[in-house]
């Protein structure tokens, strides 16, 4: 049986702007395990001839607070899906967030600390973006950023904050690549504890995220923007509960909006509401192209042969990056992250995913130094930004509403770069929704 979905990612092979694995939002999944909530057209599942063992409890201490805004207290307003009861009226904030990744996050708390109401919209069931994580029986695999670095100054401070948080952790120094040595001299490569996605889920915390939330249009009106929004339908992560227009739509009101999603997603969003954006800001839109990667996670059959930091970046060929996730800390279970090369994953991402399972597992049995078990195939269509927008924030008025734009097409991409983006665009619109209205 065969299902998909879609996203983003960024992959370390030779891009060196990389994160060590896959970055947005398009993603689309396959997978060889069954599941009683497959999705029916956009996963592909083998038969898996044993069951998952139970769920075991998280032994996850809790994780403290990010300075700043308090975490919500049960006085505060419930805070749900749209699909919820809350949110049948139109909503009225500052500012919404399309997308909950690291650059929506850290946007989501520089506007929070400026005193804005804040609302964080995302189509998925848990923060994370880049930073997405899996489980799938007894294995964990980051699906999608493998780790990230530190190169500025803000951004090193911000995460020496979650290391002492025990959020993040140096997963080991010097340069994944092939026949490198680790070494202590060499930048260090960090990376959430235990998974990816903890940093994104701890950044959310404080703030107003509503997940299961589809985005289809965003409309300028007179005095606000309005944002049109449909609950996610449980088989299918990118689709609406209604293919037909006859699902749970809402209308949510802000006074300015901030796309953190690919930015091709993002001006579709501002198109199908009718807006019209200024010459320069389309221009720079049009400007942002990206990589796609194909994505395979799959079980060890044996020892396998990876160097003992369990990463590998791979210069040529079919597969640019492999994780060991019994080695990352991911996963109790044998568990390895596949990211295909760019240009296989031009040539082959509409290619039927049994084809591509089966030709990455035995790309990867070279490297490895052993057969996998394919689990799941994911799809992301965005992934690494391959033109670098700079760092200037791009923050624009349609008919005199702010809208703004960031992630990793900005700032040098990564993880870093997504993240730098966000507070630095949140700065650049809390100074723009000071000013009043344009126009």
């Amino acid at each position: 049986m065969v299902t998909t979905s879609h996203g983003s990612c960024t992959t370390p092979a030779t891009a060196p702007r990389s994160s060590g694995a896959p970055a947005t939002t398009d993603r689309s999944t396959w997978s060889s395990r069954r599941s009683p909530t497959a999705r029916p057209s956009r996963s592909w599942h083998w038969p898996d001839p044993s069951p998952p063992p139970p769920s075991r409890p998280s032994t996850t201490a809790p994780t403290p607070p990010l300075p700043g805004p308090r975490p919500p207290a049960a006085s505060d307003p419930v805070q749900v899906p749209v699909g919820g009861e809350p949110a049948r009226r139109c909503s009225m904030a500052d500012v919404i967030v399309v997308g909950a990744g690291v650059a929506g996050g850290l946007a989501g708390h520089e506007l929070l600390r400026a005193g804005h109401r804040v609302v964080v919209l995302d189509k998925g069931l848990a923060p994370g973006g880049r930073l997405a994580s899996r489980r799938i029986g007894a294995a964990t695999f980051d699906v999608g950023a493998q780790f990230l670095t530190a190169k500025t100054p803000r951004f090193a401070a911000q995460v020496e904050s979650w290391v002492q948080q025990g959020l993040v952790r140096t997963w080991f120094h010097g340069s994944p690549d092939q026949h490198e040595p680790d070494g202590p001299d060499g930048h260090p490569r960090f990376r959430g504890t235990p998974t990816m996605r903890r940093i994104a889920e701890h950044v959310a915390r404080p703030l107003d995220v509503r997940l299961g939330t589809i985005v289809t249009a965003i409309t300028p009106t007179r005095d606000a923007w309005e944002v049109h929004v449909t609950a996610r339908a449980p088989e299918q992560p990118s689709r609406p509960a209604s293919a037909s227009g006859a699902g749970d739509h809402r209308t949510l009101r802000a006074d300015a909006v901030l796309l953190t999603s690919p930015l091709p997603q993002a001006r579709d969003l501002l198109s199908a509401g009718g807006s019209v954006l200024p010459s320069a800001a389309e221009d720079r839109l049009v400007a942002a192209t990206y990589d796609p990667c194909l994505t395979l996670l799959a079980v060890p059959t044996g020892a396998n042969a990876l160097p003992a930091r369990g990463a590998l970046r791979l210069s040529d060929g079919e597969v640019a990056w492999i994780t060991d996730h019994l080695v990352s800390g991911a996963s109790t279970a044998p568990a390895v992250t596949i990211h295909a090369s760019a240009g296989y994953s031009h040539d082959r991402f509409d290619t039927d995913p049994e084809v591509v399972a089966r030709e990455l597992a035995a790309a990867a049995r070279g490297p490895l130094g052993t057969d996998v078990e394919v689990v799941h195939l994911h799809r992301w269509r965005y992934a690494n930004p391959t033109a670098d927008l700079g760092s200037e924030p791009m923050v624009h008025h349609v008919a005199g509403l702010p809208v703004a734009f960031a992630g990793d097409a900005f700032e040098g991409g990564r993880v870093e770069g997504a993240a730098t983006s966000g507070q630095r665009t949140a700065a650049a619109l809390d100074a723009a929704l000071r000013e009043g209205p344009t126009g």
